[in-house]
């Protein structure tokens, strides 16, 4: 389902500009190496997801395990940079093992060559550490970073914004109240610059969900989605999804997540049940026999 209704912020007339590729032309282009068959199929057709292909969503998801060798040679592109944090974020959505995922990443790490400057790796490395329940991790990694924020397709994040996050889950409110702020006055001198960009207004929900602002963050949750529908583009419209559901968690509309939670496991298998068990931003939902009942009816195994 699309999200339908009142914004409060109209979509612009003119079409959402999507974002530079950044080096992940290998995953929708079917002939470049290591690129998964799945994506393709995944983008021509909403309706493809893992509870529905599990054997041939299993064959890809294992096909790129074993590029191993195509992203080591690509090691000086962005291209191999994102290949290295697809293979760790395979290890914690297919396997569920966050300890592998983030082995991979470590074996980066000691691999000379990646710059990493689309942010596909700290990308995936939040997850881990937020998976891992690795919060003073987490922190380090974000207080090292040169970036003002994470930037490609997948999304833009402020740091401030990602800091936020990790204290809120380390339950420590001052700290991620005065993160959460910083990140919103960014987001809406962004959003005023790009008022097309839907990766700004789900990053912006979310930095009002964390200030307590309601309102801001349904409106800005809903107006990601509305500029970037499954129909325009299938796969890049699996991000804005993902965020409605996490801002709806926040302010504590546990039905409303469940619901969006269950639209984007039946889109694809980008996203497992694996991964909203070890992710701590659903811990609010655990205890609800809806969310328990989600994960049984998209479960996967490898």
């Amino acid at each position: 389902m699309d999200f339908q209704g009142p914004s409060g912020r109209a979509p612009p007339a003119r079409a959402c500009r999507r974002p530079q590729n950044h080096g992940r032309a290998a995953w929708h282009c079917p002939s470049r190496r290591g690129g998964p068959t799945f994506l393709r199929h995944r983008t021509a057709d909403p309706g493809f997801h893992a509870r529905g292909c599990t054997k041939r969503t299993r064959h890809h998801f294992q096909r790129l395990n074993r590029s191993r060798a195509t992203a080591k040679s690509s090691s000086q592109s962005e291209t191999g940079d994102a290949h290295l944090a697809e293979r760790a974020w395979l290890q914690l959505q297919w396997h569920g093992d966050a300890d592998k995922a983030q082995a991979v990443l470590d074996e980066a790490g000691r691999t000379a060559g990646h710059s990493d400057d689309a942010g596909y790796i700290a990308e995936v490395q939040q997850r881990i550490a937020l998976a891992r329940r690795d919060y003073p991790g987490a922190l380090s990694k974000l207080e090292a970073e040169t970036r003002a924020a994470i930037d490609n397709q997948d999304g833009y994040w402020p740091i401030p914004l990602l800091r936020g996050q990790v204290h809120r889950l380390a339950g420590q409110s001052d700290l991620a109240r005065r993160s959460f702020e910083a990140a919103r006055l960014t987001l809406e001198q962004k959003a005023m610059q790009a008022p097309e960009d839907h990766r700004i207004c789900s990053s912006l929900g979310i930095a009002c969900a964390g200030l307590g602002r309601r309102g801001e963050t349904v409106r800005e949750a809903r107006l990601a989605c509305d500029l970037m529908p499954a129909s325009k583009d299938a796969l890049i419209a699996i991000m804005p999804l993902w965020q409605p559901a996490v801002v709806y968690t926040m302010v504590g509309r546990p039905a409303e997540a469940i619901t969006t939670l269950d639209d984007l496991l039946s889109r694809s298998g980008w996203w497992t049940p694996h991964a909203l068990r070890l992710d701590p931003t659903w811990n609010p939902l655990r205890s609800d026999p809806r969310f328990q009942a989600l994960l049984t009816k998209y479960e996967v195994k490898p």
